[in-house]
């Protein structure tokens, strides 16, 4: 049997808000390996998590909570420590945001369940994994449900958005995605999270945007980061495809040499192709002159119009 309720109201401007509570309803339909959403259904524990607020969800036994990380705020137990503040590198668009026009689908795509006839409407994600989304299997504009990664960045603003970087702990190629929410995000390195939200493509990248009514970071306890993947400088030259499995990846960049001490505002360059983005650094970027060397260069892997950029997400990621 199944039971449905459906709430309207108006929440931070959304236009209408329906929350669905589904009892006795299976979870968002699992891809298959081909990403076709005719494969067989997640856990149940992974059922879709909607939120009109930010709330708590203690689990049957009491002793456990489930923070939802909303753009009206967190609601945690008392254990939980507050959530980090929001870096904005005040960035030079020579630099930044130049990731061009990211396509969420054609206009007018549910990009639901509904859509590969494994749910009951365009609110229902379909459950799917990072490697899948980043592999292409998985149309522009489709609503999914990303399980088990975790949070390896703190939240930026860019642009007047906000975005967070996610990875899987195993790591590994095609193992990253890049959340962005118009709406602050209540998250911390570390948070192992469950995301919902529509895929967007530029490119051959790929983003994660929350958008509509059921767009969330489930925030469901804590993990282990994967560790940053050495790659060596000539491997970031662009344009080539052999960095594309690691964008938004934990990265590592060792014996880097500055060869322009300021590309753009709060940024230097180690090459013609690759650059170290003072995204999470904002004020507090280095300005080394050229010449100088780090043994070691750490952060999420990013690709900006025309190079590729590494996130150093504090100054403990550059190492003399």
């Amino acid at each position: 049997m199944v039971a449905m309720v459906g709430v309207r109201g108006r929440v931070e401007g959304w236009v209408g808000l329906w929350i669905f509570a589904v009892i006795g309803c299976s979870s968002p339909a699992a891809l298959d390996a081909e990403g076709t959403g005719a494969g067989t259904s997640t856990d149940s524990s992974t059922s879709a998590s909607v939120s009109a607020s930010a709330s708590a969800t203690s689990s049957a036994g009491g002793g456990s909570s489930t923070t939802i990380a909303t753009a009206t705020g967190t609601s945690t137990d008392a254990t939980q420590t507050g959530p980090a503040t929001a870096t904005d590198g005040g960035q030079d668009t020579a630099c930044d945001g130049g990731e061009g026009d990211w396509d969420l689908g054609p206009e007018g795509t549910s990009g639901g369940a509904e859509d590969t006839n494994a749910g009951m409407g365009d609110d229902i994600p379909i459950g799917a994994t990072v490697f899948v989304v980043r592999t292409g299997g998985v149309p522009a504009g489709t609503l999914v449900e990303l399980d088990e990664l975790v949070v390896t960045s703190p939240v930026a603003v860019e642009e007047g958005e906000y975005l967070v970087f996610v990875q899987s702990p195993e790591g590994g190629e095609n193992s990253a995605i890049t959340v962005r929410s118009s709406a602050p995000l209540q998250l911390e390195v570390g948070d192992a999270v469950r995301v919902i939200g529509r895929v967007a493509t530029n490119l051959s990248y790929e983003q994660i945007v929350l958008e509509g009514a059921v767009a969330d970071v489930v925030v469901e306890g804590t993990a282990t980061l994967p560790p940053p993947v050495t790659l060596p400088l000539s491997a970031l030259l662009a344009p080539g495809d052999a960095p594309q499995p690691y964008e938004s990846a934990l990265v590592r960049i060792e014996s880097a040499t500055v060869t322009d001490p300021e590309v753009c505002s709060g940024e230097f360059a180690l090459s013609a192709d690759v650059r170290v983005d003072d995204l999470f650094l904002g004020g507090n970027a280095p300005s080394p002159s050229v010449g100088a060397t780090y043994s070691a260069i750490m952060g999420p892997l990013r690709f900006t119009e025309d190079a590729f950029d590494v996130a150093p997400r504090s100054l403990a990621d550059l190492v003399p």
